[in-house]
């Protein structure tokens, strides 16, 4: 990857939850160099009934402030590549690889499905793009198609192939799907069988949400278990982006507004994992202080019981911050204080007044809403308003 992305970083984010956000401080750059972005999904991804969808809003807003060089990549495109936002005509990067009515891999029960999975294997696209981001939001047509059981071991697979025919490198953002109004989508879901016919519409929305619910707590239960593998994969939240009274335009796809707010957050998540990773290269440059980022990652896996920690018998006093002789969340929050004081008051980061990350990972959705008006450069997430920009 032209830009190597520390893979401890998910470990990191969820021992600064709470802390402030980290803003690197501007530096004069020779060369920027170019990250390839590749969005790969079905019907939202591809911006159905929307020429562009939410990708054409994230181009917008991640590349507004020129700050990173990036390339959308795939073998599909749109035409126009222009739209209309804030009374300017914009020009995007449309090239993507989403595919309206695509499963996560190819079914052929209920009803046929063709699967993303054996697109991008026939196509041999990931070698082709070569991307150093994924942006994968799937499985909405499994969950019409009555394809429920196994969803999420199909999401594995399909991300571990992913994993597997990318550089070392390459990040693989992998997001909720929204509520589907099974109410105005009624005759969509056929498949359902006896399971839709006898209940009413009402009831057989609770049921189709209660499997979207299901497959999205799911999604984060998931990345975790990669990120143990020591794959690079991170968890972005839009579920709760998608409003079920003004942000769809037919029950399963989002109208402008939620196509808008989806590309904001896209580009939010992504943003701000670079701008982390900028921060942690520039704090682990420090001599100033005992502990390193390492540090605070080996405790906080400590701490919640992974393996992959690094304290043993010979280093363990160096982490039992409070010499109580046991190593616990006290240990951590005293760490997290102590590389705050020591770290991020340097002439290499400067400390924002935000007060939550948005790489935030939780099974329990958080809730999202974007500010109305997008001329404003913040996103409030978990109840916190935090700059876009």
């Amino acid at each position: 990857m032209k830009r190597k992305i520390l893979s401890l970083i998910s470990a990191v984010t969820m021992a600064f939850t709470l802390m402030p956000t980290v803003a690197v401080a501007e530096e004069e750059t020779t060369t920027k160099e170019t990250i390839k972005i590749m969005p790969i999904g079905d019907s939202i991804t591809h911006g159905y009934q929307s020429s562009g969808g939410y990708r054409k809003y994230f181009c917008y807003w991640f590349g507004r402030d020129e700050e990173y060089n990036f390339d959308m990549v795939g073998p599909n495109s749109d035409y126009p590549e222009t739209f209309e936002y804030h009374d300017e005509t914009m020009t995007y990067d449309s090239d993507h690889c989403g595919y309206s009515g695509y499963a996560i891999q190819y079914m052929n029960g209920t009803e046929t499905r063709q699967g993303i999975l054996e697109t991008l294997q026939d196509g041999n696209y990931l070698q082709t793009y070569d991307p150093d981001i994924i942006m994968l939001q799937i499985g909405t047509n499994d969950i019409l198609s009555a394809y429920n059981e196994g969803i999420t071991d199909r999401l594995e697979n399909l991300i571990n192939y992913i994993s597997d025919n990318t550089r070392d490198e390459t990040v693989i953002f992998v997001s909720t799907i929204p509520y589907i109004d099974a109410v105005k989508v009624y005759d969509w879901c056929w498949a359902y069988g006896d399971e839709k016919f006898s209940n009413t519409p009402e009831d057989f929305d609770k049921i189709i949400n209660n499997y979207v619910d299901k497959y999205n707590k799911s999604i984060p239960v998931l990345v975790d278990k990669l990120q143990d593998e020591g794959k690079k994969v991170q968890f972005v939240d839009i579920y709760e982006r998608i409003k079920k009274d003004k942000h769809f335009e037919d029950g399963v796809h989002p109208n402008e507004k939620g196509y808008t707010g989806i590309g904001i957050l896209w580009a939010s998540y992504i943003k701000y994992y670079f701008d982390i990773q900028n921060a942690i290269d520039k704090i682990d440059s420090t001599a100033e202080c005992p502990y390193r980022v390492s540090d605070l990652v080996s405790l906080s896996n400590y701490v919640l019981g992974r393996k992959n920690h690094q304290i043993t018998e010979e280093n363990y006093s160096l982490y039992d911050v409070n010499e109580d002789g046991v190593l616990d969340s006290f240990d951590l929050t005293l760490l997290r204080q102590m590389f705050i004081e020591k770290n991020m008051k340097t002439e290499k980061v400067q400390s924002s007044n935000s007060t939550a990350s948005t790489i935030h990972k939780a099974v329990n959705s958080a809730t999202t809403e974007i500010d109305e008006d997008e001329n404003k450069n913040t996103i409030e997430y978990n109840g916190k308003v935090i700059s876009i920009t």
